[in-house]
């Protein structure tokens, strides 16, 4: 027979020991409802996180639900050859004012031999089958008469029949503006078919029909000018034609983008007609359809972007010159005077900036 006997121990510990337990416990228990809270506060800013962005993309998806139903998006994509298209522009410019010879021959007065006719007609041999030349300067005594009569007669609306170099096989009606040439710095008479910056009337326009092999069916304009080296009104400046095509609502300048034709020569220009269709707000393309706006304001404002930012320019230029300064296109110009100065360019041109922020692109 066997027997165990247990003997209990009881431990004892100090005080020091006691509490240095306790505070280690209590540093595990904060410790850990730290934690706790960390985590919680962090589950709910997840969670408002996420309620935030699917509030926003809630709302977003119903707003592009609204434009679609408003405006459905359609693509429709139409390739024709025929069809109704409008007539481009064309505009013809002749740098040279008027005729030396029809000028000395009204004006005799104001013309003159060169002083030295041997070195003169040495420079300028085509000037020699008239002996007399403007009285401008160069080579004669100058007359201050003839700038103002020049200015007169080349800033008459009225087309002089002596002066008109250009001629037309159609019974279109030819428009007269005026340009500013960089070289000269005068207003050039230019001479435009189906332009109509000004007016009211409607373009001209064309149907095109694919099963039409006759070239000559589909010819816009012919033209054909004639102009004498020996007309020149300026011995130093080479008597020159400009042309440009451009729409029959804008205004252009040929010198700058126009082309210089050549004497004897046949210039035969292939127009290809296209229309570009955009939409207005809200689409990207934010456009304005001139056209309808311009019915609708009874055929009175711009009828392009362009114009509507010529419109801006001039009235802008006029405000601050009080005249035409530097203008295209214009069809009475009031000419500025060299020294006219602007006391409110900084006003003006501020203005005009906020006046063409206006003009967004046609939408057609």
């Amino acid at each position: 027979m066997m027997r165990f006997q247990t003997t209990y121990y009881e431990s004892r510990k100090s005080p020091e020991e006691i509490q240095a337990i306790t505070k280690r416990s209590s540093n595990r228990n904060f410790i850990c409802k730290r934690t706790s809270i960390k985590s919680i506060s962090w589950k709910v800013l997840k969670a408002a996180f996420f309620i935030a962005c699917a509030t926003r993309f809630t709302i977003q998806s119903m707003e592009f639900y609204m434009y679609y139903r408003t405006y459905p998006t359609t693509t429709n994509i139409e390739v024709s050859t025929q069809g109704t298209f409008v007539l481009p522009a064309v505009t013809f410019c002749n740098r040279n004012p008027m005729p030396r010879i029809r000028f000395c021959y009204r004006y005799p007065d104001l013309c003159a031999e060169p002083d030295d006719i041997s070195d003169f007609c040495q420079k300028h041999p085509r000037f020699c089958k008239q002996e007399t030349i403007p009285r401008v300067g160069y080579y004669t005594r100058k007359s201050y008469n003839v700038t103002e009569i020049v200015k007169t007669l080349h800033l008459n609306m009225k087309p002089d029949p002596h002066s008109h170099f250009l001629k037309s096989n159609s019974l279109r009606e030819m428009k007269i503006t005026f340009v500013r040439e960089q070289i000269t710095h005068n207003y050039v008479k230019c001479y435009s078919s189906n332009f109509h910056f000004y007016d009211e009337k409607e373009p001209e326009i064309i149907k095109m029909d694919p099963s039409i092999i006759d070239s000559a069916a589909k010819k816009l304009y012919e033209f054909s000018a004639e102009i004498a080296e020996e007309e020149s009104f300026y011995p130093w400046i080479t008597t020159q034609v400009y042309f440009f095509i451009h729409s029959p609502f804008t205004s252009v300048n040929p010198f700058r983008k126009g082309i210089a034709l050549k004497s004897g020569y046949q210039y035969n220009i292939d127009v290809k007609l296209e229309e570009e269709h955009l939409l207005p707000h809200p689409y990207h393309t934010d456009c304005t359809n001139y056209e309808a706006l311009w019915i609708k304001n009874n055929k009175t404002g711009p009828r392009s972007q362009q114009m509507c930012r010529e419109v801006c320019e001039l009235s802008s230029l006029r405000q601050c010159f009080g005249c035409d300064y530097h203008l295209t296109m214009v069809e009475r110009p009031n000419i500025c005077l060299d020294n006219r100065r602007c006391n409110e360019k900084k006003q003006v041109l501020g203005n005009r900036t906020l006046c063409q922020r206006n003009c967004k692109a046609d939408c057609l």
